[in-house]
C-alpha cells in the first residue's frame, strides 16, 4: 500500500494555485532537471489523468493539502478541498485545509473552526515565512491557531523550505521544536521537512515524540542536494516519524515512488515510511 501524503490535484477550484500549467510544476526551475519526467495531469489540468497516474505508480490513497499564501504562492478555499476528497473518497482520504495569519489572527482562528468542524479537515496547513510579515514557526501570531487546532484534533501541517521564507533561518526545526514543547498533545508535521536543514529536522523528528516529517520531493528528485540523508534518516528513526508525499504537481508520481524503492530500504522501515505512519497520523490503523 502507498499513500501520497502531500498532493494538490489539478480539480476544481485549484485553479488558483500558481502550479500547475505547462509554465509551472516540474517546468520550474530547479525541479526541471534533466531526469524528471513530465506531468501530464498537471499540463492538462485532467483529473483523469491524475487519477491514470495514480494507478500507474501504485499510489492507492492521497491526502490532500491546501495552501494560502496570497497572491505570492497562490491560495485554494478549504471548502474546494473537502469537495474533491468527498467527491472522490475511494482515492482521498483525507483534506487538510490552510490559513494564513496576514489575514489576521481572528479570522484565522475562526476558519480553523470552520474547517475543521463544518468542512470536515483533518488538519491545517500554514506556511509562517510566506505571511506578511513572514514569521518563524513559533511565533507568538500562530499560538491561537495551534491552541486550536490542539483543541480540535486537528494536525497542523507546517511548509519550510527555503523558498517559503525571507531567508533560511525560517526553516530551522527548532522552531518548530518549541511549538512543540509547548503543545505536547499536539500533532505536528513539517512538509517539504526543513529543507536545507536535513540533519537538524531529522534530529528533531527523532527528539519530539509529536513531530513529523515530509521530505516529499526533496527525497525523490533524483538531482537533489542531499536526498540520500534522508533514506538514512528513515534507517535510523527505524521508519519512524517520516511520512512519503510526493508534492504533486512538482513531482511525477511514479518517479516518486520509483526513486523510493531505489534507496531499498528494510520493508518494515518502507512501509512504516510509505503508509503507516500515515495511517497512525489519522488514527486509521
Amino acid at each position: 500500500m502507498i499513500i501520497d501524503f502531500r498532493v494538490r490535484p489539478p480539480a476544481a477550484g485549484f485553479e488558483t494555485l500558481n502550479m500547475h500549467g505547462p509554465e509551472n510544476n516540474v517546468h520550474c526551475y530547479p525541479v526541471n532537471g534533466p531526469d524528471m519526467m513530465p506531468n501530464p495531469s498537471s499540463d492538462e489540468y485532467s483529473m483523469p489523468l491524475f487519477f491514470k497516474e495514480m494507478e500507474e505508480a501504485g499510489i492507492d490513497k492521497g491526502v490532500v493539502l491546501g495552501r494560502d499564501t496570497g497572491t505570492r504562492w497562490g491560495y485554494v478555499k478549504n471548502d474546494a478541498i473537502m469537495d474533491v476528497v468527498n467527491a472522490y473518497p475511494d482515492k482521498f482520504i483525507a483534506g487538510f485545509g490552510s490559513v494564513d495569519v496576514t489575514r489576521g489572527i481572528r479570522e484565522s482562528v475562526d476558519e480553523v473552526q470552520r474547517a475543521v468542524k463544518e468542512l470536515g479537515c483533518r488538519g491545517i496547513v500554514l506556511e509562517p515565512g510566506t505571511s506578511q510579515p513572514a514569521c518563524y514557526a513559533d511565533d507568538p501570531r500562530l499560538y491561537p491557531i495551534y491552541d486550536r487546532c490542539v483543541e480540535l484534533g486537528a494536525i497542523v501541517v507546517l511548509s519550510m523550505s527555503h523558498f517559503l521564507g525571507p531567508d533560511v533561518s525560517y526553516q530551522d526545526p527548532a522552531h518548530v521544536q518549541r511549538v512543540c514543547h509547548d503543545f505536547p498533545s499536539g500533532k505536528f508535521m513539517i512538509a517539504h521537512a526543513a529543507f536545507p536543514h536535513i540533519l537538524s529536522a531529522i534530529a528533531a523528528c527523532i527528539a519530539e515524540k509529536n513531530l513529523w516529517l515530509i521530505p516529499d520531493n526533496y527525497m525523490s528528485i533524483t538531482n537533489m542536494p542531499g536526498r540520500n540523508l534522508w533514506a538514512e534518516g528513515i534507517n535510523y528513526t527505524q521508519g519512524r516519524h517520516i511520512v512519503f508525499g510526493t508534492a504533486y504537481p512538482y513531482a511525477n508520481l511514479k518517479q516518486s515512488v520509483e526513486a523510493t524503492k531505489k534507496f531499498d530500504l528494510r520493508k518494515e522501515y518502507y512501509d512504516r515510511y510509505m503508509y503507516q505512519n500515515a495511517l497512525e497520523l489519522l488514527e486509521m490503523s
